[in-house]
């Protein structure tokens, strides 16, 4: 039972050509541009969007740099609390992002940006959950707004391009996690036929799609930063973003969602290894059963900061 969503026009069937005005259409060629979207090959969901240029146009492709998470080397097996709401702010959300810890699966950040993101990012390997410490605003990919309050998670699939534009980028404050495996609900959670069972901690009303589709017409060079593991690659699209310029966006369970934070107490399959919890006063606290390793910048904070270890 996936979240089927629908914005903008679209052809009676899939696969068909979808005509438009010649005269106004991309050389003339009096079409619409279909695009399907998978993060877990064609037999799993998929998603549809149709393009009024095709989005396979790019112009240049460069390598823009490194992200590497170094290890802060062999500590002992212990609890600690890092007070990563006192951590300075920098960057926008693609720069930003202070890594804590990580493991073969997952990688947590703490992201205090001190500046509105200005270029498109895109996480071409792992899924990506963003729980909104403080802030507010909406969230722009190819399926269209989405928008996000303070303790929304907001879960953006692989391969999704997308902007956060806040609404005051000074009171803007995420703990980010990045997945390898794929972000979904529990299967525990789901009954035979796809619906989220009664005892379920969120329920499908907590999950909010985009709702407003952004339709852009017009060639324009477009900057979009594509994080491929440890590696930074820089894209120039020769249009409004190879992705964003649709008629129109017809959405499976690969798209981007605001899961509604509060009073929901739930958590998202990533995975065996379940690396942080959120704290009451915005900490984290690490568990211990599946120790990931610390970054340098986790190790210094926790070196300051008050800790405990079972006796």
């Amino acid at each position: 039972m996936p979240f089927y969503m629908r914005l903008g026009e679209l052809p009676p069937k899939r696969h068909i050509q979808f005509k438009r005005d010649p005269k106004t259409s991309f050389k003339g060629e009096g079409l619409a541009y279909e695009h399907v979207i998978t993060t877990a090959g064609f037999d799993r969901a998929y998603s549809i969007r149709y393009h009024l240029r095709p989005p396979t146009r790019v112009k240049n492709v460069e390598v823009a740099g490194q992200l590497p998470l170094e290890r802060a080397g062999e500590l002992p097996l212990r609890h600690h609390h890092l007070r990563s709401k006192d951590l300075p702010r920098s960057g926008d959300l693609i720069r930003g992002r202070v890594p804590l810890f990580f493991n073969p699966d997952m990688a947590c950040y703490r992201c205090r940006p001190a500046q509105a993101q200005a270029a498109l990012y895109r996480n071409a390997g792992a899924d990506e959950v963003i729980f909104i410490f403080g802030g507010g605003g909406a969230l722009e990919s190819p399926y269209g707004r989405v928008s996000y309050r303070e303790n929304d998670y907001v879960v953006i699939p692989r391969g999704t391009t997308y902007q956060l534009v806040p609404k005051d980028p000074a009171k803007e404050d995420y703990l980010i996690l990045e997945s390898n495996s794929a972000v979904r609900i529990p299967e525990r959670y789901l009954n035979p036929d796809g619906q989220i069972r009664m005892g379920a901690p969120y329920y499908h009303r907590d999950f909010h799609g985009p709702a407003e589709l952004i339709t852009l017409d017009r060639d324009e060079e477009t900057e979009i930063f594509v994080k491929d593991g440890a590696r930074l690659t820089r894209v120039v699209a020769e249009l409004g973003e190879p992705a964003v310029d649709q008629l129109l966006a017809v959405l499976g369970r690969d798209e981007p969602v605001d899961l509604v934070g509060r009073g929901v107490a739930g958590d998202a399959e990533v995975g065996e290894e379940r690396a942080v919890a959120v704290g009451e006063d915005d900490s984290l606290a690490l568990s211990a059963y599946q120790r990931p390793a610390w970054t340098r910048h986790a190790a210094r904070k926790a070196a300051g900061s008050r800790t405990w270890a079972p006796r």
